[in-house]
């Protein structure tokens, strides 16, 4: 008994661990993207480090625990071993229904638009407006408020 216990301990420790590397890793992000930001310059950067910040804070606060995909119910303790489980690699696409399927509809679709104007800024035209710009940091702000708060 008292070995299951300890064993419960460590597992507990090392998922609030990976918890919390995600949100050291959004925050990291986060610091870069406000950074570019205030130099108003590079909105494409800026447009990705939001997208890949939001992209953290939300598996902060969806893993670990359950989480709703599509009809079923799954319990994982990080983003990769879900994705394992479903028989999947880790994608942008997974993520995107997790989140619409499991957070708050205003962000969720913020998420969604943060995924697509990165898409456009990484691969099909890195000139990004200051509009863009703005909607992203605006983003990221109330993303990470509703995934820390």
């Amino acid at each position: 008994m008292k070995i299951l216990f300890i064993a419960m301990a460590i597992k507990s420790r090392e998922m609030m661990g990976r918890s919390q590397e995600r949100l050291d890793h959004a925050l990291h992000n986060e610091g870069a993207c406000l950074h570019l930001f205030s130099a108003s310059k590079f909105n494409d950067w800026v447009i990705t480090t939001a997208y890949y910040s939001a992209n953290h804070f939300f598996r902060y606060k969806l893993f670990p625990g359950h989480v709703k995909y599509y009809k079923s119910r799954n319990h994982a303790i990080d983003y990769s071993t879900f994705c394992s489980s479903i028989g999947e690699n880790t994608n942008h696409k997974i993520l995107k229904e997790l989140v619409k399927q499991n957070c708050a509809k205003d962000s969720s679709r913020r998420f969604k638009k943060l995924l697509d104007l990165c898409w456009t800024a990484r691969y099909n035209n890195y000139k990004s407006t200051k509009v863009q710009c703005n909607y992203a940091v605006e983003s990221l702000q109330i993303i990470k408020k509703y995934c820390t708060g």
